[in-house]
């Protein structure tokens, strides 16, 4: 021990620590030490200085610790070993303490050596402040990291793996940590992924990695994607120390391999596959394919092809082919254009056939089809038409003949169908063709069609041949047909009919009419005809002769007749030719033997209007009348049709009439009367217009006046009524009314009002000073009041206008005289309800509710609530009236609860008061608009809960009752989970999770009903925990849990048999039984716990905790080794205690579960005193006690003392006793 001396006069201090330590008389001298310099790992070595305060006499040991980061703790140091101490020659006050450092190639923070001054071997020379100081060495060593590629991924394969390595140049302390990103046309998590599941991620490069460095592996997702060769591109974004994640001083990462790359080789391909598109043509339209892949692709993909045409010539028809097209990535397709070249030559359709041969980039292959062709169509067709030859006759051998020509030779032998038609029927020529064919170079071909005399009279026929379709490359021009006749020999049959159109006198366009034969004839035919009709010959027409000729040759004949202009107004009027007989030739009448012709008149008689007659409502005057004239009159009847306007409307004023109006042959007037309707309609005096539109039938026309009016006088004064527009709003809309008549004013109506109603003058402004007028023509006005907006809170007031008089105008006052609106107030008080404290039964104490209104208002204000919740009134409150009323200028009313005292056990209970209408008054509803008050009830009871009986197999029922302490007058509702080995639905009926204990009862019992299974197994355990209470007065007992046990029918009682106990000496263990009453049916596995004051693997060999009575056997072995031990220790017990069954037929038994075993120690120690050292006075004496072995329990020994020395006189008396700790010798 050392004792510091600050400049004291010499003096002894004794210390009893076994001995006296004198210290001599001197002044003190103080040793510190100090940082002279850092190191640096590249060899500059660090400095402390230690220096004392005065030159020192001797040479001084100063002795020191070092410690601080730079030495790990397995003592390994950053810096050369050197001793802790340093000297200071005598006659000097320093000495210095050099630190050469290590430079070990670990990046590392900078560490610190921290010398720590602890004595000298100079008294008087002691450790002062600063005693310690720091060396700080440099770390030189910062990583350079850099990445580079290992392996690249293969879609397919095995092991489809990619890799990068990170590489430092230097180990790092505390482990160095790399983030980095991947990038690339790869996805990642589409196309790979790593552990981490992100695109950034980190990787550490352990410290003491021997390689330095760390090898990322990546998993390839193998997709169904076409996408070619990809890219994975990993780069390094950042590095930090591993161990506190803080970044590394000089750390670099290597510029020329910041990033490195893997390939990624998809498996996946497209099928291509082509077909034709737009189908070519020489007009100009070019030839389509079409290439297209079974999906997209995320790459381009080329396809080379090849041009397999067979008909079309590359460069005649159709220009140079690419030989291959790329379809671009994300695309399902792309097109082959072919562009066609117009040769001028007359071709049959051509073909150009493609067929993909090869891919030459992209992940793809050639699918089916990959063959499809397309036909060139020809523009340059060969035209085909058709002309008449000669006629065919019956009974001369003359055939009909026609001629098919071509405009060009066709490039082909071709075929044409023909058609044969006209009157001609199939019998009356030959053959019968259907189709023609030409040779390639054939331009014309005749064909001959016999003629087949069959001695029918049937004049002459026509033979038509059209031509329908042509192969190849032939169109059929025009004309497409021609006709040719067959001559009839035999008699022909006379008919006539009209030919040009009516005669007209007002044209001098003349008629005539034809008399034709069905056959041409070799001689003339004569046939005389009759004349009759309306029309007179020489006035009407010129005199004709009545007998008309067919010429020889010809089939027609035609007969003019010469119209002749006169000055009479008639109808139009008909010539009828009728043929009587054939007076030479050969012929016989047909059908029809006459035809009706018409002479339209041209002269017409002028119709205008004429005088009109007026009438009125009344029906006191006559009818109105318009008076229809003519010029002249005429010799038919004629009709003429008008249209009524006016301001009068038909069918409503006055009766519709037809339309139209009749002056008869002869006369020259007619009238159109207009019958009035009286209605009660102010509409003035209307006009009715009527207008000649047209003449329907006669020879009339209209002229002069068309059109004229007459006047029906209204009977109907105007009446002035009064409604409500709009009613008014503070703040909002002005009111108004509507003053109206029932029909337009004639002159400016004024009409004066009053205003009254609950408002006041000062609601509103009446800019109108109690007059309107309605203008003339108009049929109302408005009164408009504006509105004052004021700050009473104040109910909507009524606006009534009174109409007084007609002061202006020759209008009277209606029945509807008067009209109200309401004035909507925009200022209203604010209601809300708020609770001021809750109740309690047991107190008394009633409930009060708080309604408040924002402002007052100068009316009385009505609320209207409603009372829910779970308490009931009239028993656990008195009722509650339903409304509160303010009284004007006030504010504030209280809703008083009042609690009523029950008995019952119930849950705590709520009154709900919601304000839901405004009964009277200015007020609205605000928000709180429901206030909550509790009723604490005082009454509670407490669930308690019991297994009655266990379950057993195959059919023994076990019950759970939960039950209260009495009855109460409303169900409990509670929840409980349900545990245990046992398994619900496989060894026992669900017993559900929610129960009730009815309302009058005090308890409910559920019943566990087994589901026998006929094997064995160990028993087993149903847990009822009670989880909560969810209505109902009642609360969870202390304990919520018991446990049933479901009993195996198949099952034995396991016990434990007396036990043989252990001893240290031999040693001798200790062993107990297992045991069942019979002989076991199958293995039974039973655990044990094991506890007593002997201590496993001191005192004996540690114990599995399991035990097997094995199949056939009824009792299994637990043996406990015993261990010899040296120490001296009471007797220890081992207790066994029975756990459970884990496997076979038993259950651990409720008595004989339990038993304890002793180890008898051997071992004993003898008590030794012996003296420490001897004292002379002023100091302490001390004995030594010592064990000849530890033991396990403190020893406590006592002691007298009987020297020649006197106790109190001599020594301090001792205690008597000394106690030795466990295991202290």
């Amino acid at each position: 021990m050392f004792l510091r001396f600050y400049r004291m006069v010499a003096a002894s201090v004794v210390l009893l620590l076994f001995g006296t330590i004198a210290a001599t008389s001197a002044w003190a001298i103080d040793v510190t030490v100090t940082n002279t310099s850092n190191a640096v790992e590249n060899g500059t070595a660090g400095q402390f200085t230690i220096s004392t305060d005065s030159n020192v006499d001797n040479d001084t040991i100063v002795n020191f610790t070092l410690s601080g980061t730079a030495q790990d703790e397995a003592g390994e140091t950053d810096y050369t070993i050197i001793d802790l101490f340093t000297t200071i020659p005598r006659g000097g006050n320093t000495a210095t303490v050099d630190i050469a450092t290590i430079d070990d190639n670990i990046s590392e923070a900078d560490e610190s050596v921290i010398l720590t001054l602890t004595s000298t071997d100079n008294a008087s020379i002691v450790v002062a402040s600063p005693n310690t100081a720091t060396v700080t060495i440099v770390d030189d060593d910062a990583p350079t990291v850099s990445i580079q590629p290992l392996n690249d991924m293969v879609e397919g394969v095995a092991v489809p793996t990619g890799q990068f390595q990170f590489i430092s140049t230097h180990d790092v302390d505390g482990g160095l940590e790399v983030t980095y990103t991947y990038s690339g046309t790869a996805t990642y998590v589409t196309d790979y992924r790593d552990t981490s599941g992100t695109v950034t991620n980190t990787v550490t490069i352990a410290e003491g990695d021997g390689d330095l460095t760390e090898v990322v592996t990546l998993t390839l997702e193998d997709d169904d994607i076409a996408e070619g060769l990809e890219t994975i591109t990993a780069t390094i974004t950042g590095l930090e120390r591993a161990d506190v994640n803080q970044p590394i001083s000089g750390s670099v990462i290597d510029p020329d391999n910041t990033t490195a790359s893997i390939a990624l080789t998809s498996n996946d391909t497209v099928m291509a596959s082509i077909t034709s598109g737009t189908a070519g043509a020489e007009s100009g339209t070019n030839a389509s394919f079409i290439v297209s892949l079974s999906d997209t692709a995320t790459v381009p993909i080329t396809i080379e092809y090849l041009d397999n045409s067979s008909t079309a010539d590359n460069g005649t028809d159709y220009a140079n082919l690419a030989g291959s097209l790329t379809i671009p990535a994300g695309s399902i397709s792309s097109q082959i254009n072919v562009t066609v070249l117009d040769d001028n030559l007359s071709d049959a359709g051509e073909t150009i056939a493609i067929e993909l041969d090869r891919v030459s980039a992209g992940p793809a292959t050639i699918g089916s089809p990959s063959l499809a062709s397309s036909v060139i169509t020809d523009d340059d067709q060969a035209l085909l038409t058709i002309s008449a030859g000669q006629n065919g006759s019956e009974g001369v051998g003359d055939n009909a003949t026609f001629i098919l020509s071509l405009d060009r030779p066709a490039a082909t032998d071709f075929a044409v169908n023909v058609t044969t038609g006209g009157t001609a029927q199939s019998v009356d020529f030959n053959p019968a063709l259907s189709t023609v064919n030409f040779l390639s170079g054939e331009q014309t071909k005749t064909l001959q069609f016999a003629i087949v005399d069959d001695n029918i009279s049937e004049g002459t026929e026509t033979l038509i041949v059209t031509l329908d379709n042509a192969s190849g490359n032939v169109a059929i021009g025009s004309p497409r047909s021609a006709t040719r006749l067959i001559m009839d020999n035999d008699t022909a049959t006379l008919s006539i009919e009209r030919g040009l159109p009516d005669g007209v006198e007002a044209t001098d366009t003349d008629t005539n009419f034809i008399i034709r034969t069905d056959t041409e004839s070799s001689g003339d035919i004569t046939v005389s005809f009759s004349i009759g009709g309306t029309a007179t010959s020489g006035d009407d027409y010129a005199s004709f002769t009545t007998t008309a000729t067919i010429d020889a040759g010809n089939m027609i004949t035609t007969v003019p007749i010469d119209v002749l202009q006169d000055s009479d107004a008639e109808d139009n009027e008909t010539i009828i030719i009728a043929l009587q007989n054939v007076t030479s030739g050969s012929a016989v009448f047909g059908s029809p033997t006459s035809v009706t012709l018409t002479i339209v008149d041209n002269d017409t008689v002028a119709a205008n209007l004429g005088a009109t007659t007026n009438t009125s409502e009344d029906n006191t005057s006559a009818d109105g009348n318009f008076i229809v004239n003519l010029s002249s009159a005429a010799e038919a009847d004629i009709t003429l049709s008008y249209s009524l306007t006016g301001s009068a409307v038909s069918a409503t004023d006055y009766v519709a009439p037809s339309g139209t109006v009749t002056i008869l042959s002869g006369a020259t007037t007619a009238n159109v009367p207009i019958v009035a309707i009286e209605d009660n309609d102010v509409e003035g005096d209307e006009t009715v217009t009527l207008t000649l539109v047209g003449v329907t039938s006669g020879p009339g026309r209209i002229s002069g006046t068309p059109a004229a009016s007459l006047t029906i006088a209204d009977n109907d004064n105007a009446s002035i009524s009064i409604s409500a527009l709009r009613n008014g709003a503070e703040g909002g809309n002005s009111g108004q009314f509507l003053v109206s008549t029932n029909a337009a004013a004639t002159e400016d109506y004024v009409i004066s009002y009053a205003i009254s109603g609950t408002a006041t003058s000062s609601d509103y402004t009446d800019s109108g000073s109690g007059s309107i007028t309605i203008l003339d023509g108009d049929d109302n006005a408005t009164i408009n009041l504006p509105i004052n907006d004021d700050a009473v809170i104040e109910d909507n007031e009524t606006l009534t206008i009174t109409l007084t008089a007609v002061t202006s105008g020759d209008a009277t006052i209606g029945s509807n005289d008067n009209a109200s609106i309401t004035i909507t107030s925009d200022d209203v008080a604010t209601a809300t309800i708020v609770h001021d404290n809750a109740s309690e039964e047991s107190g008394l104490v009633d409930g009060t509710l708080v309604v408040s209104l924002d402002n007052a208002a100068v009316v009385p204000i009505t609320f209207g609530y409603t009372v829910t919740g779970t308490a009931t009134s009239g028993s656990d409150y008195t009722a509650l009236p339903g409304s509160v009323t303010f009284p004007a200028g006030s504010t504030e009313q209280v809703i008083t609860v009042d609690v009523l005292q029950d008995s019952d056990y119930e849950d705590n209970e709520t009154v709900i008061v919601t304000i839901d209408n405004v009964t009277s008054g200015p007020g609205q509803i605000g928000s709180p608009a429901s206030a909550n008050h509790i009723i604490t009830s005082d009454d509670n009871l407490t669930l308690s809960l019991a297994v009655t009986a266990n379950a057993e197999e195959p059919s023994t029922a076990g019950t759970f009752v939960i039950s209260i302490p009495q009855t109460i007058t409303e169900d409990i509702d509670f929840t409980y989970s349900v545990s245990g080995t046992a398994t619900s639905g496989t060894d026992y009926s669900s017993i559900g999770t929610t129960g009730t204990i009815a309302s009058s009862n005090d308890n409910l019992t559920i019943t566990v009903t087994p589901i026998s299974d006929n094997s064995t197994e160990v028993d087993e355990t149903i847990i009822l925990e009670l989880t909560g209470v969810t209505s109902g007065p009642a609360s969870l007992p202390a304990t919520t849990s018991v446990t049933m046990y479901l009993y195996d029918n198949n099952t034995q009682t396991v016990t434990l048999s007396s036990p043989d106990n252990g001893a240290e000496t031999g040693p001798d263990n200790a062993s107990v039984r297992v045991t069942v009453p019979s002989a076991a049916t199958a293995d039974i596995d039973i655990t044990y716990n094991v506890t007593g004051t002997a201590t496993s693997g001191d005192d004996f060999t540690a114990l599995s905790g399991s035990v097997t009575i094995d199949n056939g056997s009824s009792f299994g072995l637990i043996t406990i080794p015993v261990l010899d031990d040296a120490i001296d220790e009471d007797n220890e017990t081992v207790i066994i205690t029975l756990s459970g069954v884990t496997a076979g037929p038993g259950r651990v038994g409720s008595i004989d579960n339990s038993t304890t075993l002793t180890i008898t120690d051997n071992d004993n120690s003898t008590v030794g005193i012996s003296v420490a050292a001897e004292t002379e006075e002023g100091s302490s004496a001390s004995f030594n006690v010592t064990l000849s072995a530890a033991s396990s329990g403190s020893t406590t020994i006592t002691y007298t003392d009987n020297r020649t020395a006197t106790s109190g006189t001599d020594y301090t008396a001792p205690s008597g006793s000394l106690v030795i700790p466990a295991g202290s010798t």
